[in-house]
């Protein structure tokens, strides 16, 4: 016959057995937005890495030319020099950030607002970029060729700022070695809880 103390360890015994399934599926959960999260971030770090090899080149062109006032055809030239590919615009509505914008929320506010600033100078120096080839081949409207041309290299300049910073933040979250600690460490304080409750059990 079951006595009132070996039931009571029944109960208790089952009550850590759940408590440890619980925290076992806390932690699968966490291990899976880990992922997730290294996977997007991995998603950021390729598409900005791209991005900034194509626009370093030619901010450096316009920085080390030292053009500020002068002939709007400073963008043309990039064609010519095949920095840039006609038909092929800088940026796309496939890309990354427009597919995984919502989940920006999941990395720190400081690198959320960087890569916001990052895109929004993208994609407004692809559209500069596009208007530009519009107006370029009737070459009338002088001053509006100019400013698209200064908001142009601006933009890309501030970009290429923004590019290094983002790119090591990013790649932070990509390590799969600080992911392999993440698990060890909880590994450990499971281990090292599941042994107190044991202890505990013994006690009773």
């Amino acid at each position: 016959m079951m006595t009132l103390g070996n039931f009571s360890l029944l109960i208790f015994g089952a009550f850590i057995s759940g408590m440890i399934g619980f925290f076992f599926s806390v932690i699968n959960q966490s291990l899976k937005e880990r992922t997730e999260i290294g996977r997007i971030a991995k998603g950021f770090y390729i598409e900005i890495k791209d991005l900034n090899n194509t626009i370093s080149p030619i901010v450096e062109d316009y920085v080390s030319s030292d053009w500020s006032v002068g002939s709007p055809y400073l963008i043309k030239s990039l064609f010519e020099k095949d920095q840039l590919i006609e038909g092929q615009p800088l940026y796309t509505d496939n890309g990354w950030y427009f597919a995984f914008q919502k989940d920006l929320v999941l990395f720190s506010p400081e690198l959320i607002e960087s890569t916001v600033l990052f895109y929004r100078k993208i994609v407004y120096a692809n559209v500069l970029l596009e208007e530009y080839i519009k107006l370029q081949p009737a070459g009338q409207n002088w001053d509006r060729l100019s400013f698209i041309q200064d908001n142009f290299f601006e933009s890309l300049e501030i970009a290429c700022e923004l590019a290094p910073h983002l790119l090591t933040e990013f790649n932070k979250y990509n390590k799969n070695q600080q992911a392999k600690q993440w698990i060890t460490r909880n590994q450990q304080r499971v281990k090292q809880w599941i042994a107190v409750n044991i202890l505990s059990i013994a006690e009773v």
